[in-house]
């Protein structure tokens, strides 16, 4: 394999040290500008100890990735890769010194490397070289005084779960790691703390120097402008006084050209007066442009101004028209009693800046410009610069502020900034030796001119880098001389040690020759105190050794005699163990018969403990609720008692565990699925020195004893309601028949009697009365026989097209010729012609029985109302009295059989008429439903599918 494997539990703490190993690169200590600390090192020689060279040098990999975006080239990973691979092929041995290595590391291999890399191949100069070099070794050897102590003083091998590659220092490497450490972090600590103070020095100079130069050149530039526009003030006084209205005085000419001749720089004096005429000019025009109409833009511009403010007046800079170099218009306004009479106006050309710019460089300050509010070079110390250009700060480079802003608010330093030329290849050092700090400095308040100076930063680089050449040189040097005494130092404390842990091991076997012990000697008085205790140690060994062998000899003697006597209890043993495994066997062979006896018994067999769990149930009580093994160590009993009979479960219990002995009980068990299995059996309860240990029981399934009686108390019931039906049927058909039989019995003996006498009306009446009883016979034995039918299932469902709509009107029809006057019967449909597959005599019958009903029950009269709709499939027919209602308690008898309400009174019935309707409609396999309120009314909805 190309990689080692790593136990899985060490795939975390592995990780760890990788990220660890690029982050300690990451958050490095910045000593200067391209000059870092870093720490990611010490993760790689702890991942090259714990977990080997290869997973070492993956480790250096990924930690000096980061090096790369630091300084822009690879060397550095390089450099670091190698020391892994250095330190992992020669640290083989525990008692080697990872600082040493390390220093013979950067002596032989990494120091020649770096001085390559650097002076070579990036071509950097000696000075920088030299710094890097030093820089590195002691940061190198920092990193492995850091992996030392970890190693040596930490449970790493625990926290990485490798236990064993666990490190146990030596003496030398104690010595030599406390040497190290307490000559190197001191003055690490020390070089650090000097080489900033010197940093920080430096950048205070710089800025001071910066900000004085900047405070110079523009109190230069502003003596300069109070000058010009005083002289140019001057002038127009002079003007004011020697002008006539359209003619200069040939001493303001002559003043122009003197003025022009001691400031060369104005290349342009010209007096206009009020009307815009060109009254006098240095040099001189012809005259034709003087007249008013004839000035240009710029002089028109500057004019309006003038007018506006009554104040001197500087225009933008432009180009001279011939000469193409940069100038500035300024103007001076000429009053008289305050009111504006004439201007004075001059060209200042802005190239005789560059003079006075290269007269306030310094030996620090190496360039000044000056931008006008376009950011445009008007002026430059540096002749190389285009005049009129836009200035561009970062020429490809990067600007970093240097401004600092204190607790209370204030900014020191404002508007200074550190310039690097391009990054490209060039190293990190090489960028900020070619650096440049950059002040940029506004000329005033109401100015949007401002100057840019500049100062190399390669001068103070090099004191900087010098600083830490002697630092680091020192330090490196102080660092091996400490390494080379601390090596010395620690043979001298350790070879003694390490010759009496020699002599003094396996001690025992040397006592007999104890004469021939050499001891060693040391010069140091706490070892050799400790050599000599150590001597006398093996004095006193050898006596007790001596002694020891004495004992030894008589031991042996009683050791023999004991072991005869051992023998002789070992065979009374045997003999012992013998019956009680005999005894046992019978014991097993008695447990498994009742065993078997309890498992294969066909009762429920079950123990409890007092808090409620099982300890043991048999196979029939397992089969019967239908629980496992596993199932059952979770339950209590009264889990698997029903809820009906739990509360006389728990309190029979409870007398049990108080010593009551049930011989007879009957209860209900519940199955997992929910099922019901009565019981019946015994309980009693298992004691120890009074103490109950757990309840024992033993029951019958008696569920199949239990549903025969409720079978048989349900056929008796049903038997018992057959007779009272019976009974109630024989009461109401003898009342019903016997009223329409009186009525024929006494209608047929007054025909019998006085039929000779009665008029042809009264027979005819006395015939109708027994045709109406007659026919109440009849109607009355059809709904029997029908009820009959019903009762036995016989009753016969044949579905025929029917057109509802029509049905019901001709059954509306037909009601209403038996309906006394005081009834209206009135019938809406909101059905469609359609045919509907109903039973047409069953329906009939419903909705007949429904509609006399509700005539016979509304003794007062008034609407009944009938309704049809067809709704997804199905018809509905609703019947609506306005008569005496039916009572509550009775709603829920109505369809029974015989069963009429209890506010009858004398209204005839025989209570049959419903439980037929009720029947008819469930042929259909409909639905109804009854709403009713007393003295209100009554409403039947019946809903049935077609």
């Amino acid at each position: 394999m190309l990689l080692p494997p790593i136990p899985r539990r060490s795939w975390l703490p592995m990780a760890i040290l990788l990220l660890a190993g690029y982050a300690g690169n990451y958050f490095s200590l910045p000593l200067f500008f391209g000059v870092d600390f870093l720490f990611g090192s010490i993760s790689v020689l702890l991942v090259v100890r714990f977990f080997g060279i290869r997973w070492g040098t993956i480790a250096a990999a990924i930690a000096s990735v980061h090096t790369f975006f630091l300084w822009n080239h690879p060397y550095a990973a390089i450099v670091l890769i190698g020391e892994a691979l250095f330190i992992g092929l020669l640290w083989r041995n525990q008692r080697q010194s990872l600082v040493l290595l390390d220093v013979f590391y950067w002596l032989l291999l990494g120091i020649p490397l770096v001085w390559l890399f650097y002076s070579r191949l990036l071509h950097v100069d000696s000075a920088q070289t030299w710094l890097v070099v030093l820089k590195q070794s002691v940061n190198g050897i920092f990193n492995s005084i850091i992996a030392s102590l970890a190693i040596n003083y930490l449970p790493i091998s625990r926290w990485v779960s490798r236990a064993q590659v666990r490190h146990t220092p030596s003496m030398r490497q104690v010595l030599l790691s406390l040497c190290a450490t307490s000559c190197f972090l001191p003055a690490l600590i020390l070089v650090v703390l000097d080489c900033n103070l010197v940093s920080q020095q430096i950048h205070n100079t710089i800025q001071v120097e910066l900000k004085d130069t900047a405070q110079e050149v523009i109190a230069g530039l502003a003596d300069r402008q109070r000058e010009y526009l005083n002289v140019l003030s001057q002038l127009g006084q002079l003007a004011t006084n020697n002008t006539t209205a359209n003619a200069p005085s040939t001493q303001l000419q002559h003043s122009l050209e003197l003025l022009q001749q001691v400031y060369p720089e104005l290349i342009l004096l010209q007096v206009i007066n009020a009307t815009d005429t060109i009254v006098a000019s240095a040099p001189q025009i012809d005259p034709a442009l003087t007249s008013p109409g004839k000035l240009d833009a710029q002089h028109i511009k500057t004019l309006k101004q003038i007018e506006t403010s009554l104040k001197p007046t500087i225009g933008n800079v432009h180009i001279h028209s011939t000469e193409r170099i940069p100038q500035i218009d300024i103007g001076v306004p000429i009053l008289t009693n305050n009111r504006l009479s004439g201007v004075v106006y001059a060209h200042l050309n802005l190239s005789y800046l560059e003079d006075f710019l290269r007269s306030q460089l310094s030996h620090r300050v190496h360039q000044i410009i000056l931008l006008d509010s376009q950011n445009r070079i008007v002026a430059s110390s540096n002749s190389q610069l285009q005049l009129m250009q836009n200035f561009d700060r970062l020429h490809g480079g990067e600007m970093r502020s240097l401004s600092q802003k204190t607790a209370s608010g204030n900014i020191y330093f404002e508007n200074t900034y550190l310039w690097l030329p391009p990054k490209g290849k060039l190293p990190a050092m090489v960028r900020w030796r070619r650096s440049l700090y950059v002040k940029e400095q506004p000329l005033n308040d109401r100015s949007q001119w401002k100057l840019i100076l500049e100062i190399p930063a390669a001068p103070y680089i090099d004191h900087l880098q010098q600083t830490y050449i002697n630092d680091l040189t020192f330090m490196l040097v102080t660092v091996l001389i400490v390494l080379i005494g601390g090596i010395l130092l620690s043979r001298k404390l350790a070879n003694p040690l390490t010759q009496l842990a020699t002599v003094t091991t396996d001690l025992s076997s040397q006592l007999p020759e104890k004469n021939l012990m050499r001891f060693p000697t040391s010069q140091v008085v706490e070892i050799n105190s400790l050599i000599g205790n150590f001597q006398f140690m093996t004095v006193a060994l050898n006596e007790k050794f001596q002694e020891v062998q004495a004992a030894n000899e008589s031991l042996q003697q009683r050791v023999q005699e004991r072991t005869k006597e051992l023998l002789r209890t070992n065979r009374k043993l045997e003999r012992e163990i013998n019956e009680r495994q005999q005894a046992d066997a019978a014991l097993r062979e008695s447990e498994e018969r009742y065993r078997d006896l309890f498992e294969n018994a066909s009762d429920l067999i079950q123990s409890v403990t007092p808090d409620g769990h099982l300890v043991y149930v048999n196979r029939a009580w397992k089969e019967t609720l239908d629980y496992s093994e596993d199932e059952i160590s979770r339950l209590i009993i009264f889990d698997v008692i029903h809820p009906d009979n739990l509360e006389h479960c728990q309190k029979t219990f409870r007398e049990v565990m108080l010593g009551k002995q049930i011989s007879e009980i009957e209860t209900a068990f519940i199955t997992k699925q929910g099922e019901k299995v009565w019981v019946a059996g015994s309980i009693n309860c298992k004691t120890i020195n009074g103490k109950p240990i757990a309840t024992r029981g033993i029951f019958r399934n008696i569920t199949e004893r239990k549903l025969a009686e409720a079978e048989m108390i349900y056929a008796l019931e049903k038997e018992k309601q057959l007779v009272e039906l019976k009974s109630r049927f024989i009461t109401t058909a003898s009342h019903e028949f016997r009223t329409p039989l009186t009525t024929i019995l006494m209608s047929a003996k007054l025909l019998e009697q006085f039929g000779d006498r009665a008029s042809e009306d009264k027979k005819r009446m006395y015939l109708d009365r027994i045709q109406i009883a007659t026919k109440r016979m009849t109607q009355l034995l059809d709904d029997v026989l029908l009820i009959g039918k019903a009762e036995a299932e016989k009753l016969e469902f044949n579905p025929t097209p029917v057109p509802l709509e029509q049905f019901c009107h001709d059954l509306v029809e037909e009601m209403r010729m038996s309906a006394s006057s005081k009834h209206s019967i009135i019938f809406t449909s909101q059905a469609q012609q359609i045919a509907a597959h109903v039973d047409e005599k069953l329906l009939r019958y419903i909705l007949s029985n429904l509609l006399s009903n509700a005539i016979k029950y509304s003794p007062k009269g008034g609407d009944i109302d009938l309704s049809l709709s067809i709704e997804a499939r199905k018809a509905t027919f609703s019947i609506r009295d306005r008569g005496i209602g039916i009572p509550a308690q009775d709603i829920e008898q109505l369809f029974h059989s015989f069963h009429r309400g209890s506010n009858v009174e004398n209204i005839s019935g025989t209570g049959l008429g419903m439980s037929i309707v009720k029947q008819c409609v469930d042929l259909h396999g409909g639905e109804i439903s009854v709403t009713s309120e007393v003295g209100i009314g009554t409403t039947f909805v019946v809903t049935l599918p077609i």
